[in-house]
């Protein structure tokens, strides 16, 4: 009860625009108010929440990702706005995720994460959209699934995500073509799910899975800086190609 006492207090606060922790807590990091639109990256698990991990357990996707997050902003200042959901090592709540997000007012929300599989010919990049829980089954490669209590509850936020799906699903296959592109990690595929991460968001919104941890050559490209540049570059040509895509449709 007290859960969910909290995720309305939450949302409410964010629509309002007034939520208080993620103002203060989740700084610009990189890029000016007039440099152009308000990007929000989320750099997936943080804290307690290591997210998928090769053997040793030494390179986990909680550092991954956020390595990535800060390529990632360093490419995209010189044109966007960039705030960071977490700077740190540190735990959020899937809901104050995207409610940094809206209380922003992103015109993008990317989510980070990397895979994992006990399988180790499994591996690849996965890109998701938002789609409704009661189309698909949802289980994410680095492990996060949906949990029992949202499949049949209604949730009165839900329809934010729904009202940018288009859009979503446009940038994802942009995503797909520039990663792609890149030929570092294969294969490249284009998921749906309702991923929790994403309904609350009121813009575009994707996760990124951008390898499998699990995966050796996978691993080899997450590990060095060279092979984290040619990932988020590619993502960064992906979002330069959505707004110019935008603007000439205006």
């Amino acid at each position: 009860m007290r859960s969910n006492c909290r995720r309305h207090i939450i949302l409410i606060l964010a629509a309002l625009g007034c939520l208080g922790s993620p103002a203060t807590s989740f700084p610009i990091v990189s890029g000016h108010w007039d440099a152009g639109p308000v990007i929000v990256i989320d750099p997936g698990h943080g804290g307690y929440d290591n997210g998928a991990s090769e053997k040793s357990g030494e390179i986990r996707e909680k550092d991954v990702s956020l390595n990535l997050a800060r390529i990632l902003s360093q490419s995209l200042s010189p044109d966007f706005q960039v705030i960071l959901t977490r700077t740190g090592d540190y735990q959020l709540d899937i809901l104050e995720r995207t409610a940094t997000a809206n209380h922003f007012r992103g015109k993008l929300f990317i989510s980070l994460h990397a895979g994992g599989s006990f399988q180790h010919q499994a591996g690849g990049i996965s890109i998701w959209h938002y789609a409704s829980p009661t189309n698909v089954p949802f289980r994410t490669n680095s492990g996060t699934k949906l949990p029992e209590t949202v499949k049949n509850r209604k949730i009165p936020w839900r329809d934010i995500q729904t009202i940018h799906a288009a859009s979503s699903r446009r940038f994802a296959r942009l995503l797909h073509a520039r990663l792609t592109e890149t030929a570092l990690i294969t294969p490249v595929r284009i998921h749906s799910g309702p991923l929790p991460v994403l309904e609350g968001a009121d813009m575009p919104a994707v996760l990124i899975e951008t390898g499998y941890i699990s995966r050796p050559a996978d691993l080899l490209i997450l590990q060095h800086a060279d092979g984290l540049s040619g990932l988020t570059d590619a993502i960064a040509r992906a979002v330069k190609d959505f707004f110019l895509k935008n603007q000439a449709q205006k």
